[in-house]
């Protein structure tokens, strides 16, 4: 047995032990979605929105390599801006895609807003590179799109109708649709205003971004994601009533160790997906390494999306969570896009509104690692959806 077999072997342990011993806290959110459990015709429909990235990158293609497992069914990917400008993020959707499984090529790809409602886009290529996915080399470059990059449709206006349809087949055909945001909110918030009925279609609405703790990673109390876009995000939140949020400081918590990271990038010769990732994510996570290590004391790499989309195809991987009301400040100057939290502990507990969002507090530290190790492999034989 090679040392790479070794470590999957050793994660699928991990995940079975795991699983037998741990059980949801007290606290975790009874009514949370789960995985079908009928035999029928039921299925879980997920559109992921993006602004990619190279942990969108790393999302996506885990996306691709355990949806089956799951029960899930990816029904598009539409298209933000965000870390880079939108023209980068349609390119690197097409080179992700290639990646996502045997059907990755024809998810279609459904260009949105290009820029915030109100506020002035910022950028974060300090961290993605110039070109979102950082700036990686010996990945294919040229003109947008190539006829191998299969279906792009339609601007903003498209995309609403197409995301419309997709909601209502879904709901015609009694299947879950799930839609998750992993960059700012501006085409959900623009798409529900449109059409005010994808409130009731939309059955799971899972959100990475927002910090509960006023500890932001852009500002000083506010997460990237969010401070994006405050007005979209405000407008979601006062729309939805079951937002789920995967946050910043939960991200942090959670990082995957460097030793399990490098197993894991260890695989890039024997599957393309990996060697692809490798290079996506080398900059940030191989080159600037220690710079991360000894300003920040990260103790492993902080893969904020691909986290998201793991609780998004295994609810359970949440351990503990709270029902909560959630807003966002606009006028601040120096709090502006804080996504604001009642934690029922002020005061003011109660007095903003209902509870609008299922807070994620705590995952399985064991569930998620052994998920990240099959990123670009496929499903593992011990990685069981919730419903059984």
């Amino acid at each position: 047995m090679t040392e790479a077999e070794l470590f999957l072997a050793l994660a699928k342990l991990l995940l079975i032990k795991s699983m037998a011993t741990n059980a949801p806290s007290s606290e975790h959110v009874p009514s949370l979605p789960e995985a079908s459990t009928e035999s029928g015709n039921k299925e879980r429909w997920l559109i992921i929105d993006n602004d990619a990235g190279i942990d969108d990158a790393a999302a996506m293609v885990l996306a691709g390599s355990l949806a089956k497992s799951y029960g899930v069914v990816i029904k598009a990917l539409v298209v933000s801006y965000g870390n880079v400008g939108q023209e980068h993020v349609l390119r690197n959707n097409a080179k992700i895609r290639q990646h996502m499984g045997p059907d990755g090529i024809s998810i279609p790809i459904l260009p949105g807003h290009d820029k915030p409602l109100v506020a002035t886009a910022g950028h974060a290529s300090f961290w993605h590179g110039l070109d979102g996915l950082g700036d990686a080399k010996g990945i294919p470059q040229g003109p947008f799109p190539l006829p191998h990059d299969g279906p792009v449709e339609g601007g903003s206006q498209d995309m609403i109708a197409r995301v419309t349809e997709i909601a209502e087949e879904a709901a015609s055909k009694g299947h879950e649709l799930i839609y998750c945001v992993l960059g700012p909110m501006t085409n959900l918030a623009s798409a529900v205003r449109v059409n005010p009925k994808l409130k009731s279609l939309i059955k799971r609405l899972v959100v990475m971004g927002g910090c509960g703790n006023a500890r932001g990673n852009d500002s000083l109390t506010g997460e990237f994601n969010v401070l994006t876009d405050p007005e979209a995000a405000s407008i979601v939140f006062a729309t939805f009533d079951n937002v789920e949020v995967v946050s910043w400081e939960l991200t942090l918590v959670h990082s995957v160790p460097w030793p399990i990271f490098d197993k894991w990038r260890s695989l890039a010769p024997q599957h393309p997906a990996i060697d692809f990732l490798d290079k996506v994510l080398h900059l940030a996570y191989v080159e600037r390494r220690v710079v991360h290590t000894d300003s920040y004391k990260y103790n492993g790499a902080i893969i904020c999306d691909a986290l998201a989309i793991a609780y998004v195809l295994e609810p359970k991987l949440a351990k503990k969570s709270k029902s909560v009301w959630v807003g966002v400040e606009l006028e601040g100057t120096l709090t502006r896009g804080q996504t604001v939290v009642d934690w029922g502990t002020s005061q003011q507990a109660g007095k903003h509104g209902d509870k609008n969002c299922t807070w994620v507090i705590d995952i399985d530290q064991t569930v998620w690692e052994e998920m990240f190790a099959r990123i670009g492999v496929g499903e593992s034989s011990s990685s069981k959806p919730s419903s059984e």
